[in-house]
């Protein structure tokens, strides 16, 4: 792609001019699919991008300026925040040019499995700091590791199969999501879709007995447990790192 020049707003009032692979004006306004953070070489949050004010539940004003990492809770916690650190750092001192990783991560209200890559932002050849670019898509979805390499797993007395799992993750993650739209990323049948959620959908009436649920609640339930997850924070379960193909 074309690389292009961007001005974006920083805490401090002065704008910062940047150099990137991709449009991301044009991404940020064409979907949201994609979020946005951009931090200093310190870790400081620079920009973040509507889509991620919408996911974490932030108020801008006052996370701009702050550590990206306080705003995160990641695990497995030493492994993972040495992990984000040393990429950072891989970013910032031109040891790489992308880094891509996997993972689950969840808000107050949300919860998606995504692809985050780091890339380096960079001001008259130097560079100032780190591009967070996270992709919620299906797309991605579908060749996440995360995703493809779900589990069976045990909730309130029900077992998910691995078929279970992955259906209930696509419903937790885009809401209102149609049958079809499953049938073409999976690349399943529709009376299979049609078998796979009536059996996902059985076993969570079962659980809460004609109770109201959100499939993102439940999602979060299994994967993060008795965690309690916060306005303005985002917890993650930290994923492989990948060689992207350039």
């Amino acid at each position: 792609m074309g690389q292009a020049w961007y001005l974006f707003e920083c805490y401090n009032s002065r704008a910062i001019k940047f150099k990137e692979e991709f449009r991301i004006n044009t991404m940020i306004k064409s979907t949201v699919a994609k979020i946005y953070s951009i931090v200093n070489i310190s870790g400081e949050i620079l920009f973040l991008n509507d889509a991620y004010i919408a996911f974490a539940n932030l108020d801008r004003n006052q996370v701009i300026g702050r550590k990206a990492m306080d705003l995160l809770s990641i695990t497995p916690k030493l492994f993972a925040l040495a992990q984000a650190s040393k990429d950072r750092r891989d970013i910032i001192n031109g040891k790489k040019e992308l880094i891509r990783r996997e993972a689950i991560i969840a808000s107050e209200k949300r919860f998606a499995i995504v692809t985050n890559d780091k890339l380096p932002l960079i001001d008259s050849g130097n560079i100032i700091g780190v591009i967070n670019e996270t992709d919620t898509g299906i797309e991605q979805l579908i060749q996440n590791r995360c995703f493809l390499n779900l589990k069976p797993m045990h909730y309130r007395g029900e077992v998910f199969g691995v078929s279970d799992m992955k259906l209930l993750c696509m419903l937790a993650q885009f809401e209102g999501i149609k049958p079809s739209d499953i049938s073409s990323a999976l690349k399943l049948k529709m009376n299979t879709v049609y078998m796979y959620r009536h059996n996902l959908l059985n076993k969570i009436n079962n659980i809460f007995s004609g109770e109201k649920y959100n499939m993102a609640d439940i999602a979060k339930d299994m994967f993060f447990e008795e965690q309690v997850i916060t306005r303005q924070k985002i917890l993650c379960i930290a994923g492989k790192k990948i060689v992207p193909k350039i």
